[in-house]
């Protein structure tokens, strides 16, 4: 994900109560993508690639989870132009067969967590 930090937000004059809990004025607030998008309560096994996942019984709590481009004002604003060209790229991959015979060289990728993600080590490897 691109943001894997929280945006906060500052809780406006009149505080604000979520579920049982209240914030007073002033509180900075925020969820990150990652705590939404790695949330096993959500996704079964959240950590593992499995993006057929998204093909079948996605429910509305996945789709309420899927914070990859943030939400409301603060939303990437050239979202739909990203999303044209996650579909075409997917799309060329499977179509030339580049990744078949690719194996996993590394269970688990660590990223640091910044505004802009960045992976530890600096490469992900792909060996066939």
């Amino acid at each position: 994900m691109a943001n894997p930090t929280r945006l906060p937000r500052t809780v406006p004059p009149t505080g604000w109560t979520y579920k049982d809990y209240h914030f007073p004025p002033g509180t900075l607030v925020g969820c990150s993508a990652y705590q939404l998008h790695f949330d096993e309560s959500v996704f079964q096994d959240a950590k593992r690639f499995c993006p057929e996942r998204w093909l079948e019984n996605v429910s509305d709590e996945m789709n309420k989870s899927w914070f990859a481009f943030g939400a409301g004002p603060r939303s990437c604003i050239a979202k739909n132009l990203a999303i044209t060209e996650l579909f075409v790229a997917t799309e060329k991959v499977v179509v030339s067969n580049v990744l078949r015979g690719a194996r996993v060289c590394k269970e688990e990728i660590e990223v640091f967590e910044w505004f802009n993600a960045k992976v530890k080590g600096e490469k992900i490897e792909i060996v066939w």
